[in-house]
């Protein structure tokens, strides 16, 4: 991965991460237009950041009591 391919990364996980869930697949779309290696890699990441965003849900802390 180059040096800017890597900020676009970054910039769109950022980004896409402030959004509700439910309008990030469309927005994503739209920001990658079409590069599919840029929408899986940010799609990625975005998936375990919200792995571990619901492991730490309050619902998860509660079984864990």
């Amino acid at each position: 991965m180059t040096p800017e391919s890597y900020q676009r990364v970054r910039e769109l996980y950022l980004a896409a991460g402030e959004l509700p869930a439910v309008a990030r697949e469309e927005w994503l779309n739209a920001q990658c237009a079409g590069d599919f290696e840029l929408l899986a890699e940010v799609r990625s990441l975005l998936s375990h950041h919200d792995e571990k965003t619901d492991a730490l849900n309050d619902s998860h802390m509660q079984v864990a009591r």
